[in-house]
Parts: structure tokens; sequence; C-alpha cells
């Protein structure tokens, strides 16, 4: 037997009751949330061979509310000592509106890739997945989506949005990139080589 046609809304959209499961969803995280700054990524050369991003950039922002899912602390390993040093894996789980993060930033969803600024913690992460279908479309809507984002590892992105906040992000990253030169580890490296004959590791 088929579903009532006049109750069910399996078959039909932008309805009232649609409207109102988004605008309720909208509401509460307006009421609850915290106002973050979406980053889109721009990929301006891209390695077809891989399907990764050599060189992208960060040229926008926008203000947009999320709610917090991950209430009690960050996810993730948090912070601890490895080989390489102190590593900080830090995770959050936010949830954003649907209906505003198109009136916000005139995408129709989140981007893995791009990244989120969250001000309250001075953190910037990035989205790793996006869940868009939880809660599981009720009224055949989908008033959220669900962003797992983990803790933004910098790889000398250019950030061009004309905001400071932002964009001193990358003077800052650079000024620390392990790769970039250490004067100090430089005149400790050359108190302790040795390219004499009697070094195995020394030139002849």
């Amino acid at each position: 037997m088929p579903v009532n046609k006049y109750f069910s809304v399996a078959s039909r959209t932008n309805t009232n009751e649609q409207n109102l499961v988004r605008d309720l969803a909208a509401e509460c995280i307006q009421m609850n949330g915290f106002d973050f700054f979406y980053l889109p990524r721009t990929i301006n050369k891209e390695d077809q061979l891989f399907g990764e991003d050599i060189l992208s950039s960060f040229d926008d922002k926008y203000e947009i509310e999320m709610y917090v899912d991950s209430v009690d602390q960050f996810d993730g390993e948090g912070d601890f000592l490895s080989k390489f040093g102190l590593q900080v894996k830090d995770e959050i789980r936010l949830s954003v509106s649907t209906k505003r993060f198109l009136e916000a930033t005139n995408m129709v969803k989140p981007r893995e890739g791009d990244l989120i600024y969250f001000p309250l913690s001075n953190g910037l992460f990035e989205i790793k997945f996006v869940e868009d279908e939880q809660p599981f479309y009720p009224v055949n809507a989908l008033p959220v989506f669900e962003l797992r984002c983990e803790l933004f590892d910098y790889s000398h992105e250019q950030f061009n949005t004309t905001d400071e906040t932002f964009d001193d992000i990358q003077v800052e990253l650079d000024d620390i990139a392990p790769f970039n030169e250490n004067d100090f580890l430089e005149t400790e490296g050359d108190l302790i080589q040795d390219f004499s004959e009697s070094s195995p590791f020394g030139e002849f």
C-alpha cells in the first residue's frame, strides 16, 4: 500500500515542514553555537597523477555560526611527545546549518580541505570529512552538516584574505617551518661536523 500522500513528504521538496526543520536547526545553532570563520581552499596547481594540490591558497573568508558537538574537550590524540617532538593532534566536530551555510558562503556544502578558524581557541582546523546525512532526512530535509576537523598542518599554503588575522598566519608559520634556515642549528652543526680524512663521512 503506498504512503499517504496527504501526510508524507518523501516525494516533495520545500514544504512548510521542511522549512520549519531547517529554521529550527539554524535557530538552535545561533542560540548555542559560536562564531567561526570558513576559509575555502583554492587549488592553484593540482598534481593530476596523485590528485593532490601542489600549491593552494585561501583567498576568502566567511563568518558563520556553528555548534561544537565535542563539548567536553577537543577530540583526537591530544598533545604528546614523539620522536619528532611535541605533536598536537586536536580534533573537533562541528554542526552548521545547511540553510545558513548557503546564505553565508553561496556554496551548496562545505568541502574537505577547507579551513575553519575558531576564535575562542585561536585554532585553525582543516575539514577532513563532511557528514551530510545525519540526522537522516527528517521530513526529507537535510537541516545540518556535521564537520569532522583536525588541527591544520601547514604546508606552505598562501593566505590572501586581506585580513591580518589570517594573512599573518602564513608569516608566523613560515618562521617556524622545519625546513627553513636556522642560524643556531647551523652554528652548532659546524662545531661537530668533521670533514677530515679520518672521518668515515668526510669528503676525500
